[in-house]
């Protein structure tokens, strides 16, 4: 997939941002109400800490991605929740880098192969400094 993204920015000329989510998407939607460093061996383990963090009852990981289901999630995010998430994902990620786990570099993207992981804060991050929601850190040089 990185390497078909690749391609199409280059054919294109559109430059393309990844947001990376090692193992599951779930991981990103958790991370808007709970600290979660767990790390899991299948994307249906997820499943009882978004039950628990949304307060819901899904009885399959299948059942919480149909749209109705997932809309009923994602109504209940607010923009605080979102900030929370992109600081609870940088969290993951300086622990990642504090403790040496393995980063792997494909192309431009770089992420830890040890789960959990995940880049799609730095992807909101920007689009929320970039339309004045949010306010970019004096640490940061990226944005």
């Amino acid at each position: 997939m990185l390497n078909d993204i690749h391609r199409a920015s280059q054919i294109k000329q559109v430059d393309c941002q990844l947001g990376y989510s090692n193992l599951t998407f779930e991981l990103w939607i958790l991370l808007h109400k709970i600290d979660y460093r767990v790390p899991l061996n299948t994307k249906a383990q997820y499943l009882e800490q978004l039950n628990r963090a949304f307060h819901k009852n899904f009885e399959t990981l299948k059942k919480y991605k149909q749209e109705k289901n997932f809309q009923s999630v994602l109504q209940t995010i607010t923009l605080d929740d979102v900030k929370k998430a992109i600081s609870r994902a940088e969290k993951i990620r300086k622990y990642n880098e504090q403790n040496f786990h393995k980063e792997v570099y494909k192309r431009k993207y770089i992420y830890f192969k040890d789960n959990p992981d995940c880049s799609l804060q730095e992807v909101v991050k920007a689009v929320l400094i970039e339309s004045g929601i949010m306010r970019k850190d004096k640490s940061e040089s990226n944005y």
